[in-house]
């Protein structure tokens, strides 16, 4: 599977324009926003519009500059977008799992509570790719200022469950496009100009 994902794009036109020649040469299965797409939802209808008409399903969930709520709504009537927050989907034999909002807690109990409620479809998928706005604790995606700020219910959540092969995040602008390995899972922050992956 291909995968496009996206993060922190912030109604950037240049990230947009860049997404769009990337859509056009890769062909992608699908794309994926991790979130911040507007900037706390400032021509964010005009942001629904454009990804709606990007040739492949979009999977997003919102950033700390979007309110889960409106997104939620918004997706509703939008066909080709579908709001992965808390809402689990499989694609292929791949297991799409979402958790917008936040970026700044280094525990999610909310988050720990979805995980166990949906381990049933995590142990019976081939495969899962885990995508969040911020990232995972203890890797080169939240190292900043000399410290780990990320979050460590999702890092225990890659440690327990050996089929996510990948984790898509965002929110920390200084480290755009870093990568890295956690627990036989592929970490990465692919920034405003989309990266390609292939699972």
């Amino acid at each position: 599977m291909k995968i496009l994902a996206f993060a922190d794009t912030h109604e950037s036109f240049t990230s947009r324009k860049k997404i769009d020649a990337l859509v056009k040469t890769e062909r992608p299965d699908v794309i994926v926003c991790a979130g911040d797409f507007t900037v706390f939802e400032q021509y964010l209808e005009q942001m629904m519009d454009w990804m709606q008409k990007l040739p492949a399903p979009v999977l997003l969930i919102h950033g700390n500059h979007e309110e889960e709520a409106v997104v939620r709504k918004m997706c509703a009537h939008r066909s080709n977008l579908t709001f992965i927050h808390k809402k689990p989907v499989l694609i292929q034999d791949t297991l799409f799992i979402g958790w917008g909002g936040g970026g700044f807690d280094t525990m999610d109990a909310q988050f720990d509570h979805h995980a166990k409620e949906i381990a049933p479809r995590i142990e019976k998928a081939t495969k899962v790719v885990l995508v969040t706005h911020g990232p995972p604790h203890g890797n080169k995606l939240d190292h900043l200022h000399g410290g780990n700020v990320g979050n460590r219910s999702y890092s225990n959540f890659l440690k327990k469950n050996a089929n996510v092969v990948l984790a898509i995040s965002g929110h920390l602008h200084e480290n755009f496009e870093k990568e890295d390995k956690q627990h036989n899972c592929r970490l990465i922050n692919p920034g405003p100009n989309g990266k390609v992956l292939t699972i």
